[in-house]
C-alpha cells in the first residue's frame, strides 16, 4: 500500500514536470514573452529556440510523462524512467550553466525539480524494495 502512495505521489510529479517542460517547449518554439536572450545562441549549436524547444517536449515533455503514466500503472519502471529523467535533467542543466557560463533565472529551481525528482525516485524504489523483499 505504501508503495502505491509513493507511486501516486512521484506519478503526480513526473505529470506536472510534463506538463511544464511541453509549457516551456511551446514558449521556446513561438517566441514568445523573450524569456531565452538570444545572445546565449550564440554559445550553443542553435541558431535559434525552435529545436530546443522541440528538444523540451519530445524528451523531457514525453519522458516525464510516460513515466507518470508507468508510475500509475501496476509497472514498477516508471520508478527508474522517472529516476532517469530527474538525473539527465540535471546533468543538463549543470551542462548548460558551463557552456552557457550564465544562470538562467529559473536554473535553480529547475535544479531542485530535478533532485526532487532523483529523491521520490529512490524513495519509492526503496519501499517497493522492501516491500518484495517482505514477501520472499
Amino acid at each position: 500500500m505504501k508503495n502505491n502512495k509513493m507511486k501516486l505521489i512521484l506519478a503526480i510529479y513526473d505529470l506536472f514536470l510534463a506538463l511544464g517542460a511541453i509549457y516551456c517547449g511551446i514558449i521556446m518554439i513561438s517566441g514568445r514573452f523573450g524569456e531565452y536572450p538570444q545572445e546565449w545562441l550564440s554559445r550553443v549549436p542553435f541558431t535559434n529556440w525552435i529545436i530546443p524547444g522541440i528538444i523540451a517536449i519530445a524528451f523531457y515533455g514525453l519522458g516525464n510523462l510516460i513515466a507518470g503514466i508507468f508510475n500509475l500503472s501496476k509497472e514498477n519502471m516508471g520508478i527508474i524512467i522517472s529516476f532517469i529523467m530527474g538525473l539527465i535533467f540535471l546533468v543538463s542543466l549543470l551542462i548548460s550553466i558551463r557552456v552557457l557560463g550564465d544562470i538562467y533565472l529559473a536554473t535553480g529551481e529547475f535544479i531542485i525539480l530535478s533532485i526532487v525528482q532523483i529523491l521520490l525516485s529512490i524513495i519509492a524504489f526503496i519501499i517497493y524494495m522492501s516491500k518484495k523483499n517482505s514477501l520472499v
